[in-house]
């Protein structure tokens, strides 16, 4: 972290070395400095789409599910591709209990786009699905989706992700 700090200090202008040290901060639980660097890179620059994605995590993490929305949204705007931007948006849009928020429908759509894109082969993006598939009233696709995220989860050794997933699935029967 040191160095993105090196960097800050040399170029306090940089968008990259803000962004680096944003996100580094956050990595390690600093999230208000976070928050306070990458919102300096934005106003510099509001055009970079991972800028967006950081400062969506920061406000993720400290609860502001409405602000994380917008900058998930900006990051997809500026980078359609970004699977864990598309994800991350779904999870928020499928699990919100704030009407305004709340969106299975384009969970939906967001999660299928992530899970292509990702081939199928995340799990937890495939948990976002098959929360997107529950939610828009297909607890039998919800069930298949969320069993092969637990395998896969499974398979790559994240045992705390597959008891989450196997817990979220017993809701969906």
């Amino acid at each position: 972290m040191s160095v993105f700090a090196n960097a800050v200090r040399v170029s306090p202008q940089s968008t990259v070395a803000l962004n680096n040290l944003g996100f580094a901060l956050l990595t390690r639980g600093r999230v208000d400095e976070a928050r306070d660097k990458l919102e300096s890179a934005l106003r510099i620059d509001p055009t970079n789409p991972d800028t967006n994605y950081h400062l969506a995590l920061v406000y993720e993490v400290t609860g502001n599910s409405s602000r994380a929305v917008t900058h998930y949204r900006l990051s997809l705007k500026m980078r359609p591709n970004f699977a864990p931007a598309a994800n991350n948006l779904a999870w928020i849009l499928v699990i919100s209990e704030d009407r305004r928020i709340r969106n299975p429908r384009e969970a939906l759509k967001l999660a299928r786009r992530a899970a292509s894109l990702t081939r199928y082969r995340e799990p937890e993006v495939l948990d976002t699905l098959a929360a997107a598939f529950f939610a828009t009233g297909q607890p039998r696709r919800a069930v298949e989706t969320a069993a092969k995220a637990e395998r896969l989860a499974r398979l790559n050794g994240n045992t705390r992700l597959a008891e989450d997933i196997r817990v979220r699935a017993k809701e969906y029967r």
